[in-house]
C-alpha cells in the first residue's frame, strides 16, 4: 500500500472531511427549513452528494486496509514541542 500522506490522504483526513460535510448540510438543512429556495435546496442535494462520495470513498478505503492488513502513513513532524 502506498504511503498516505497526512493532513492530505489518510485516514482520520477522509474521516474529519466526511465530519465537516455532514455539519454543512444540517446547516443548509436548518437554512431550507427557514427559507424554502431553490438555492437552499441544491445546497443541501450537494452536500448529500459529497457526503455520498465521502462514504463511498472511506469504504473503499477501509476495505483496502483489509484487505492488505496494513496502513501506512507517514510520521508528521510537529514544529513546536509539546
Amino acid at each position: 500500500m502506498k504511503k498516505k500522506i497526512p493532513n492530505w490522504n489518510s485516514i482520520s483526513t477522509l474521516l474529519d472531511r466526511l465530519a465537516i460535510e455532514v455539519v454543512k448540510k444540517c446547516q443548509f438543512a436548518d437554512r431550507y427549513e427557514e427559507n424554502k429556495t431553490v438555492v437552499n435546496k441544491q445546497k443541501v442535494s450537494t452536500q448529500e452528494e459529497i457526503i455520498q462520495s465521502l462514504k463511498e470513498e472511506t469504504e473503499q478505503y477501509l476495505a483496502d486496509i483489509w484487505i492488505n492488513g496494513e496502513y501506512n502513513c507517514i510520521g508528521e513532524e510537529r514544529t513546536f514541542e509539546q
